[in-house]
């Protein structure tokens, strides 16, 4: 594994990045952070850590990153759209007239649509002075006619690709999961820059939408050696090397869409908040918003929870009273995930 992970970050790179600490693992520490008390106590929160494997099952672990990483290595996917708003972006688009503002609203629910078209918004043929960084102006500087052919080829192209779709079946929940999980980050983000004006909150809501889509690309190698029975993995081990692997593989895929460099950086540092102090604010709302859910949901896979949620409270010098709003919102946001998803 760790020769697949040298080639990925050995990989020539479009810019100098801030320093990877890809390799190591999250470890749950003996005791909650000491400022976590009162914040569990607002949030009714628990902090909840998965015993460390077993021998035999670190050894079963290590051999799955490695299949999962060569398969990922040998298959790097482009930012294809997922199927779940498809039809509505299509028939928008072939519309006699298209609302740029539902366009820009489509287009922001689906993460690798949303990557599709800020990317292409930073294209050498579409780039302007400055970086685009949100859909809303990528949607501006393209126009209606660009954006409309973008979105109904990416969308056909997941709507007609059974092979795919037959392939992820078996891991449908799983991938609805992740998308519903990176919905509810991005409208808690974006909620919570609402609140916080030095928070960006097209940056925000971008974040959370694509911050954790390693793992949605990490399952699909799962999801592939699976349909080929090249492997037969237990059902505690994917969730286990997929949370291993996200940061790296995100960080590497986000690159080579040619993503803006702060998308970059969230994906690859959003645990452990190594980015520029010039995006650390906007980070800090996606990383607090991904802590207290994964303490609501008492993951045992995101261990250093505490320690997150504790940081970007500091950080963004937010209330007790506005933390317990932003709890209460939760359950709000994930309704909403869910009807979009």
């Amino acid at each position: 594994m760790h020769q697949i992970l040298r080639r990925l970050l050995g990989r020539p790179k479009p810019s100098p990045p801030p320093p990877l600490r890809a390799e190591v693992k999250p470890q749950a520490s003996s005791h909650p952070s000491p400022d976590f008390a009162e914040l569990a106590r607002i949030c009714k929160l628990e902090r909840t850590a998965e015993p460390p494997p077993g021998p035999r099952q670190a050894e079963e672990d290590a051999a799955l990153a490695d299949q999962v990483l060569a398969h990922y290595e040998a298959n790097r996917p482009g930012p294809e759209s997922m199927p779940s708003l498809s039809l509505q972006i299509l028939n928008l688009v072939a519309a006699p007239t298209v609302d740029a503002q539902k366009l820009a609203t489509l287009v922001a629910q689906d993460p690798a649509l949303a990557a599709n078209v800020v990317r292409v918004a930073n294209s050498v043929l579409h780039k302007g002075v400055s970086e685009i960084e949100t859909v809303r102006d990528a949607v501006a500087r393209l126009g209606l006619d660009e954006v409309g052919r973008l979105a109904g080829a990416v969308s056909a192209r997941s709507l007609f690709n059974p092979r795919l779709r037959a392939q992820f079946a078996s891991f449908d929940t799983h991938f609805r999961r992740l998308f519903e999980d990176a919905l509810i980050a991005a409208i808690a983000a974006s909620w919570l820059a609402m609140r916080k004006p030095a928070v960006n909150s097209g940056r925000a809501y971008l974040g959370g939408l694509l911050h954790d889509i390693g793992k949605t690309i990490a399952l699909r190698s799962v999801a592939a050696l699976a349909a080929e029975r090249t492997i037969s993995p237990r059902p505690g081990s994917v969730p286990r090397v997929i949370e291993q692997l996200h940061c790296t593989i995100g960080e590497d895929a986000a690159r080579g869409w040619g993503l803006p460099a702060f998308l970059v950086r969230m994906i690859a540092h959003h645990h452990d908040g190594l980015v520029e102090t010039a995006e650390i604010i906007d980070l800090g709302a996606i990383r607090l918003v991904s802590a207290l859910r994964a303490l609501k949901l008492r993951d045992p896979h995101q261990p250093n929870a505490d320690r997150e949620l504790v940081e970007s409270t500091q950080l963004l010098e937010v209330t007790a009273f506005e933390l317990r709003a932003l709890d209460a919102e939760l359950p709000v946001f994930a309704a909403r995930a869910q009807s979009l998803a």
